[in-house]
């Protein structure tokens, strides 16, 4: 085996050469032809990334196979779908082999703002911004933003270092042609100075900023697929955070399969809060157990509310369950939405409940049960 030597990213329409290995032994090359540039989601995050769409009309692509163009690596295939194939661009592959040289690890860059579109002349003129066709019209701010005390929604940004925003969202990239401007932080990284220029009532300012860094273990619905799962079981119940992890457990297909409250929650409702403390628990199972009999439909909702105490987070989940309601102190009360429904379940021979769960569904010890504090389960 030789190494091989990085290429150069490619522009619209360049043909290269993806490379499939055959029971691993034999490699067979065949033609592609980038047909366009996509920022979306990569495979194991929801940070969205410049993405060859090349055309080919074999399946079975997508586990990193190189592409190769003129003897050079300029890209290694991530994904299929249908007759086309996606690929990381050459400079995002150095980026990540450039890092591991590192001794210290420089994060993906994030702005930290919502925006849309600014094509609507009426909006324009409310924004007073009709003298510019550029920009777009920012929604809210992510309290983790550096830019969190410079800009408000309903500010028009104009410019982000020295790349011109359109109205669409989108600026000019000289291989790529029109891409999202999110594309551009791929090449920007956490801590780099960032310069804004954005409008407001009809004055263009600036502000300079070091950028932060992408995280995504702090949004209410983390995009983290690759670490152990929190969750807790209380009686059968299968309390867990609400991730893009468990989302992905519905299958490649999950953003149509997966439940919509759930996708409804992480599409507009995922942006860190509390520093990014608050997350989404849900009542991801319920494991069938008389004892919780009257209860076992009542999967895939939100837990909002547990002895009357709002649920923002496992703190919560804990210290409202070692605390039952004053008068009720033999029950643990969970309030549920969509629905407003009510699951009630008894304090009593929790533990032997416990054993039981163990003993039916072969589940460890190690298991995360509740327990009250002091006691032995």
């Amino acid at each position: 085996i030789e190494p091989i030597e990085f290429g150069d990213d490619m522009e619209i329409g360049a043909n290269s050469t993806i490379y499939q290995g055959i029971e691993g032994e034999t490699l067979v090359p065949r033609p592609l032809r980038l047909r366009e540039v996509q920022v979306q989601a990569g495979v194991l995050t929801s940070y969205g990334i410049p993405q060859y769409v090349l055309e080919i009309r074999k399946p079975g692509y997508g586990w990193f196979e190189p592409l190769i163009r003129n003897g050079k690596l300029v890209g290694a295939a991530i994904s299929q779908s249908g007759s086309s194939v996606y690929a990381l661009p050459v400079s995002l592959l150095k980026r990540f082999v450039d890092e591991i040289k590192r001794d210290v690890y420089r994060p993906f860059a994030e702005l930290g703002i919502n925006y849309t579109s600014l094509l609507s002349p009426a909006q324009r003129r409310y924004a007073k911004a009709d003298d510019s066709e550029e920009g777009v019209w920012i929604q809210e701010i992510k309290e983790t933003s550096a830019f969190v005390k410079d800009l408000q929604p309903g500010d028009i940004l104009l410019q982000v270092n020295d790349i011109s925003v359109s109205a669409r969202g989108s600026y000019e990239h000289p291989l790529w042609g029109r891409i999202s401007l999110i594309g551009s932080l791929t090449n920007i990284y956490a801590g780099d100075k960032v310069t804004l220029k954005f409008m407001r009532e009809g004055a263009v300012k600036t502000v300079t900023r070091s950028i932060g860094a992408y995280q995504p273990e702090l949004e209410r619905v983390p995009s983290v697929i690759d670490s152990i799962p929190r969750y807790m079981i209380f009686g059968g119940l299968v309390i867990q955070e609400l991730t893009e992890g468990l989302l992905q457990s519905w299958g490649t297909n999950w953003r149509k399969r997966a439940p919509l409250p759930y996708l409804y929650e992480d599409a507009f409702h995922s942006w860190p809060e509390n520093g990014g403390a608050t997350k989404v628990l849900v009542l991801q199972r319920v494991l069938p157990l008389d004892y919780n009999k009257g209860y076992h439909s009542m999967e895939d909702s939100f837990i909002t509310e547990v002895n009357g105490k709002k649920i923002h987070s496992f703190f919560d989940l804990k210290e409202a369950l070692d605390k039952p309601e004053p008068g009720h102190e033999q029950f643990a009360r969970f309030r549920l939405d969509p629905g407003n429904d009510e699951i009630i379940l008894s304090y009593k021979d929790i533990n032997k409940i416990h054993a039981q769960l163990r003993a039916r569904y072969g589940i460890p010890t190690t298991a995360a049960f509740w327990k009250k504090e002091g006691a032995v389960n």
